[in-house]
């Protein structure tokens, strides 16, 4: 079940709007960036998530792993217990997305749930 959204900016300036579910979702097969992340809710009027960024990635099927056994293990140890999805089909696009994310200090704004 989706979790919410998370909005991060790319150094280029676009905000990128990504769908925040639970590390252990089974997606359907389709072409996304992603992020693993550890999200931590954070108290206040509305519930409001901030997302440490574990791992940035792309690929053609979202439904297959999203790294290797060691860094699948690195993520379980690490707390990590999001992926942030944000489909793209074209592998230009998903490239210069990521390009754009890694350039940036990746800065988001916190996801609402």
């Amino acid at each position: 079940m989706r979790i919410g959204s998370v909005v991060f900016s790319g150094r280029s300036g676009e905000d990128y709007r990504f769908e925040v579910w639970p590390m252990e979702t089974r997606f359907k097969p389709a072409a996304a960036v992603y992020f693993v992340t550890k999200r931590e809710v954070q108290g206040g009027t509305f519930n409001r998530a901030a997302h440490e960024h574990m791992y940035l990635g792309h690929t053609p099927d979202i439904s297959g792993p999203l790294g290797s056994a060691a860094q699948i293990a690195w993520f379980n140890a690490s707390g990590a217990n999001c992926v942030c999805v944000y489909a793209a089909e074209s592998e230009r696009r998903r490239a210069a997305i990521k390009k754009d994310l890694e350039d940036a200090d990746i800065h988001y704004c916190p996801s609402i749930l």
